[in-house]
């Protein structure tokens, strides 16, 4: 039974992990179309290294 609490446990982080990782570049999409600053490079960029800290 403990076996599939844990199993259960990973699973919910990482829907959670998820949700926050969609957040974070929904912000960041967000950010960048709002200050008409829309470069692929640089977008691309800050979410490469924003997962890089993480």
């Amino acid at each position: 039974m403990n076996d599939f609490d844990e199993m259960v446990k990973q699973k919910i982080d990482g829907i959670r992990k998820q949700k926050q990782n969609v957040e974070m570049l929904n912000d960041m999409f967000i950010r960048s179309i709002e200050e008409a600053s829309f470069n692929v490079e640089v977008l691309s960029d800050m979410i490469y290294q924003k997962f890089l800290e993480e």
